[in-house]
């Protein structure tokens, strides 16, 4: 019966693995989801704030503001910073190969 009862331990530790594993893949392509739309949100961005300062050059006027503009960018590019550091943590304990965790571990 101890054989039996060592398989279903491993059986379950084994389970346990994958869905850890798999929790965290549909995590980081949630992740990855969000990255592009914030690289797309800043692509759009730049555009506008380029083609508001063209035309604010092109007709003289000195009183344009783009503070607001430009702090929206630095937003989305401190969003963007975190969600790839996320992106790096999570595939960075999920997915390395646990023989080199466990030689870390003892080093």
């Amino acid at each position: 019966m101890s054989l039996l009862n060592d398989f279903s331990v491993n059986a379950k530790a084994c389970a346990d693995k994958v869905s850890r594993k798999a929790d965290a893949a549909v995590e980081i392509s949630r992740l990855k989801i969000t990255e592009t739309r914030l690289q797309h949100d800043i692509s759009k961005g730049l555009k506008l704030l380029g083609a508001k300062v063209y035309k604010a050059y092109s007709s003289d006027d000195s009183n344009f503001n783009v503070g607001d503009d430009v702090e929206n960018i630095r937003d989305m590019y401190e969003r963007l910073k975190v969600v790839r550091t996320q992106i790096t943590e999570l595939k960075n304990s999920e997915f390395t190969n646990s023989d080199e965790k466990n030689t870390e571990a003892k080093g």
